[in-house]
């Protein structure tokens, strides 16, 4: 039995996205104890993130691994599939209703696979950030999905959590029932230029998207210093702000994809 399936963006071009983060959170990277929920006996989902407390519209960087603990191996699909979704995930601010978080929805097909053996204790990994937030311009329609209706994730201040579902029980072949974890963050109040920065940063969709997938919106060349130049010059006039290592490392991984320079940097 074949299915189409999907990689978070490239779960493999991710991990190598992550690995090549200049180290972003290298004296910080401590994973948050994660809150796990098993639904059935034959896999365990662990969620993480790699750190306790952000700042508005900062990445989060979310672990996430699938466990076998049944007695037997098991046949199981990957992490996303186009006709059953098997992973979505929903983010909660002081313990309002989830809603449906879709910036991993926007993925790249990888072809037919068939569904993967997951030995015994062995685990399925993958790493992804939440930050922008694909909104549709009906709100109608974001209402129909029970949506998140901002292009940042998570914009304010706050107590959220993160929840993570891998749902495969249409394939009672396999198993019959899903898993789901979550884990609680922080989104503090941002102070001084971080205030500032934010401000700047905030009501920009287009920024949040290259925040997060290190492109332009239109994925082209075209008017690179019209959009970069505003942001190394936010990162020239605040650069005691914390937002400054997140807008450097898209711009570096974006000057990096396209063999460009960077005109306005002044290195330390």
């Amino acid at each position: 039995m074949s299915r189409k399936w999907h990689k978070f963006m490239g779960t493999c071009s991710v991990i190598s996205v992550l690995i090549g983060m200049n180290n972003v959170y290298a004296q910080s990277e401590i994973w948050a104890t994660n809150s796990v929920n098993p639904l059935n006996n034959n896999v365990q989902l662990f969620l993480d993130t790699n750190k306790k407390s952000y700042l508005p519209g900062e990445p989060v960087k979310v672990k996430m691994r699938l466990k076998n603990i049944s007695a037997k191996p098991i046949k199981i699909y990957q992490w996303l599939s186009e006709d059953s979704s098997l992973v979505s995930a929903y983010v909660s601010k002081n313990q309002d209703q989830y809603k449906r978080y879709k910036g991993w929805n926007e993925i790249d097909i990888a072809g037919e696979l068939e569904p993967k053996i997951l030995n015994v204790g062995a685990e399925l990994v993958a790493e992804e950030e939440l930050l922008y937030s694909p909104i549709s311009h009906s709100s109608y329609i974001n209402k129909l999905d029970n949506a998140i209706e901002t292009f940042y994730a998570l914009p304010t201040p706050g107590s959220y959590k993160i929840k993570v579902i891998y749902d495969q029980s249409n394939d009672s072949k396999y198993f019959d029932d899903k898993v789901e974890a979550e884990v609680s963050i922080q989104v503090e109040v941002p102070q001084g230029t971080d205030a500032s920065l934010w401000q700047a940063l905030k009501d920009n969709p287009e920024y949040a998207f290259f925040l997060h997938r290190h492109v332009k919106p239109s994925g082209s060349l075209e008017n690179v210093e019209e959009f970069v130049e505003p942001l190394e010059n936010l990162t020239l006039a605040y650069s005691e702000s914390r937002y400054v290592t997140i807008i450097r490392n898209a711009l570096d991984q974006y000057y990096k994809k396209y063999g460009l320079t960077p005109q306005l940097r002044v290195e330390e």
